[in-house]
């Protein structure tokens, strides 16, 4: 669900490619050890671990496409604030805000508009407004919108105004997203220093000071000749 797989069969099916890989990869080992090594204990510990390894591949999979889908989901948020705020300050209410954002970042952020649709979706569906964007918090699985959807659950327990509340929030992540692209820029100096010390250092010594060493083992040979 986090990566974006809302279908019935998807569990199953993600099963089935995990059995499937396992399969595979324990084919793949054990013939590999059948050619290398005709031991049936080797042949058979390969078989074991490739299926293993092929059976853990999927979950691994699975945890960088959710992982993507939830950066896309965050950098999508500040511009749903901003159409949310332009809705709500035109006299609309939050359900139709909810509703005109998803329309409007189908093109742009199509995961984001897919979970504003599935959230109008709950609140059409006779569900309290609290319990659907608790759900769309779970469903998310990031700090930002879980901070999103407690915004919301506050400005309407609490009666609040919401476009001021958007306006500040939107701003904040926007600050925030800035702060964190500027510690990933100063990251990079030290991040540096390993390649440039083991890869690119030796090579620049072995350039610059290559012919001096070659000149000069030369000119010992010519000395020590004569």
């Amino acid at each position: 669900m986090i990566a974006g797989y809302r279908w019935p069969s998807a569990v199953a099916i993600f099963l089935g490619i995990k059995a499937a890989t396992a399969l595979l990869f324990g084919i793949a080992a054990g013939w590999g050890a059948v050619v290398q090594q005709p031991e049936p204990a080797a042949v058979i510990l390969a078989a074991i671990c490739g299926a293993g390894f092929g059976y853990l591949i999927p979950d691994h999979v699975l945890g960088r496409l959710a992982a993507a889908r939830v950066a896309r989901l965050r950098s999508g948020l500040p511009a749903a604030l901003d159409l949310m705020v332009l809705a709500i300050e035109a006299g609309q209410g939050l359900d139709a805000a909810i509703l005109d954002t998803s329309r409007g970042m189908r093109v742009t952020h199509p995961d984001l508009a897919s979970e504003f649709t599935q959230l109008q979706l709950e609140l059409k569906a006779a569900t309290t407004r609290q319990e659907a964007l608790r759900n769309f918090a779970a469903r998310c699985r990031d700090m930002e919108m879980r901070k999103f959807a407690n915004l919301l659950i506050d400005t309407d327990r609490f009666g609040t105004s919401l476009g001021p509340a958007l306006k500040t929030h939107s701003r904040y992540l926007r600050i925030r997203f800035r702060q964190t692209a500027q510690e990933r820029a100063r990251k990079v100096g030290v991040k540096l220093i390993f390649p440039v010390f083991f890869l690119i250092f030796p090579s620049v010594i072995l350039v610059t000071l290559g012919p001096a060493v070659i000149l000069l083992f030369t000119q010992m040979k010519t000395i020590l000749g004569q």
